[in-house]
């Protein structure tokens, strides 16, 4: 895949039927084949959706040359996502489209769909969205999030210091029925509860999401 004259990379799973299709973005930290990301896209086939995930280019270029690299400027990420819809939406027997990501790629997909780069996503789903940087608490990063005309649904642990969780909440419930949160009692910024957990394709909170996504983009 090309984003402004760059090479990505992306990786499909699960049958194209018309079942939804699950597009995921990595965060700011890990690429798509991280353990996490793994198990999401696991959890998610096995509960019946396509999930297609893919590679931000500067995280394309830290895992090429071995060198760690600071995220792309939200123009290319943007692009990145405008790119990958383009892709999905030319595949024979794709079901309706979901915009979702982790931490960094959940914010941008929540601009994309803010700023009406997707018409025909169904739904969203972010997870570990990133409210505020660590120690900062504020709300300024979700003001965009009442341009989204799709609903969304937020799964975050309330231990998260990405995203404190009062803020959190009032954010979701002043999205009224476009917004709904999915708490992981103890979870962090990885929705894990405990350092030594591992991303497990097995995990509730991914029931949540699967219901989330066949209630809104279920054929």
């Amino acid at each position: 895949m090309q984003v402004d004259g760059q090479s990505t990379r992306w990786l499909r799973h699960g049958a194209l039927d018309g079942r939804p299709v699950v597009l995921l973005a990595h965060g700011a930290g890990a690429p798509m084949d991280s353990a996490f990301m793994a198990a999401v896209c696991a959890g998610l086939v096995q509960r019946g959706c396509c999930v297609a995930r893919f590679q931000f280019p500067f995280m394309q270029r830290a895992l090429e040359t071995g060198k760690r690299r600071p995220p792309d400027r939200r123009p290319r990420l943007l692009a990145t996502w405008r790119s990958m819809l383009a892709r999905a939406r030319a595949w024979d027997g794709a079901g309706p489209l979901v915009l979702a990501g982790k931490s960094m790629g959940a914010r941008m997909a929540s601009h994309v769909l803010a700023e009406g780069q997707a018409p025909d996503a169904r739904a969203a789903v972010y997870l570990g969205f990133p409210l505020h940087p660590p120690g900062k608490p504020g709300s300024e990063r979700a003001a965009h999030l009442t341009q989204v005309s799709v609903p969304q649904l937020f799964v975050s642990g309330d231990k998260d210091p990405l995203a404190r969780f009062e803020l959190l909440t009032a954010t979701t419930q002043a999205l009224g029925r476009r917004g709904q949160l999915h708490v992981v009692h103890g979870g962090d910024h990885s929705l894990a509860r405990r350092r030594s957990e591992l991303p497990d394709p097995g995990a509730s909170w991914l029931d949540d999401v699967a219901r989330f996504v066949a209630r809104y983009a279920g054929a």
